[in-house]
């Protein structure tokens, strides 16, 4: 009734509602409805979520589970059903590819909680029954103490994000990638996230309009963009991709200047006639007749870089979001150089493709381009 910024769904009816809790957009029995991100071992999901227990878990919780047993046997079956039921049960039909990326595990791990939460009690029965077992029961309370503290010692740093800016930082760069007035294009949960808190919660740069292509095949998201953009031209009341695509989105809005950020799941419609110019963190969508100058097109985006601030590799939290964000601030330096390779001037894009290697070491575009060309 409020009209929120982002309602998956523009639930307003029953009907509505209960579109989004079988997960109709996605599809009810996949989890992620990207092919490239589908299928995989179900034995190594199942690995990694038994692995997310830990040692002192794995060992109480199975210790708490003969002690409900013993004492409590309808609670002993409600959570073993439970457990069964939203953890190795839900974790081996996800069809997550955990071998597709680095953050593959982290998108999964979210799912791993409600597993945690039904198994808690269980931890305490396994403290309770060890309790039971020692003579001296304030010794064993002092040791569990002492456990579960340095447990949290131990764990503490790498758990406390107060610090931790790196999104933040991402979204406040890409913005000053794009130019006042512009049409952005965006799309991947790690580049998404942080634009939308920025634009809808800090209120920063209202003069973008920021479309999110995953989300343009719901027709309820057609609408909402309708709402809220009234300059915005959608020449289609449904996007498919392929008839209806980004190239007549494009074409309707052709007096502002669009951008696109993230990968682009299907729709190459604007490799007609478009191409997607390096602009700081972002690709401006240019027309092939378009002509550009290289020395201009570098020096243009020197400037950009030079207030950019990166992470160092060191700083981010490795198999999270913050890999795929390291890897967006290497993306436009590794392009530079594959202008200037274009171009025949090989010394300066083997300069450009270790300046993105020391942004993201991680990049196999640039390690591989950079290879190719060593002597």
């Amino acid at each position: 009734a409020r009209h929120p910024a982002y309602n998956w769904g523009d639930v307003s009816s029953l009907r509505d509602l209960l579109k989004v809790i079988a997960r109709r957009s996605y599809g009810t029995l996949h989890l992620v409805s990207v092919p490239a991100y589908s299928g995989g071992s179900p034995w190594a999901r199942v690995v990694a979520f038994g692995a997310s227990f830990g040692f002192v878990s794995g060992l109480l919780i199975p210790v708490g589970a003969i002690q409900a047993y013993r004492k409590n046997r309808w609670f002993f079956w409600f959570t073993l059903l439970a457990f069964l039921g939203v953890g190795p049960f839900f974790i081996s039909i996800a069809n997550l590819n955990l071998a597709t990326a680095p953050s593959a595990l982290f998108v999964l791990e979210r799912f791993f909680l409600l597993s945690h939460v039904v198994a808690a009690p269980l931890l305490a029965c396994g403290v309770v029954m060890i309790a039971e077992l020692v003579p001296y029961r304030l010794t064993m309370a002092g040791v569990v103490f002492i456990v579960l503290l340095g447990t949290v010692a131990m764990n503490y740093r790498s758990l406390d994000q107060s610090r931790n800016h790196v999104a933040h930082v991402f979204a406040e760069d890409v913005f000053a990638s794009v130019e006042p007035g512009t049409i952005l294009l965006a799309s991947g949960d790690p580049v998404i996230l942080p634009l939308i808190y920025q634009q809808v919660v800090e209120r920063k740069r209202p003069d973008i309009t920021l479309i999110l292509i995953p989300l343009l095949r719901g027709d309820w998201y057609l609408r909402q963009l309708k709402e809220r953009h009234r300059d915005l031209v959608i020449p289609f009341d449904h996007y498919d991709g392929d008839v209806h695509n980004l190239k007549m989105l494009v074409e309707a809005n052709g007096g502002r200047p669009m951008a696109i950020i993230g990968p682009m799941p299907g729709d190459l419609s604007l490799d007609d006639g478009y191409w997607p110019m390096p602009r700081g963190l972002v690709n401006v969508i240019a027309p092939k007749t378009k002509e550009f100058s290289l020395p201009e097109l570098v020096s243009s985006n020197q400037l950009l870089f030079e207030h950019f601030r990166p992470p160092l590799p060191r700083e981010i939290k490795a198999g999270s979001f913050e890999s795929d964000l390291l890897a967006d601030y290497a993306q436009p330096v590794y392009r530079i150089g594959k202008e200037y390779e274009r171009a025949g001037d090989k010394e300066s894009a083997r300069n450009w493709y270790r300046r993105a290697l020391v942004i993201a070491p991680g990049l196999p575009l640039a390690r591989e381009a950079l290879a190719q060309l060593e002597p």
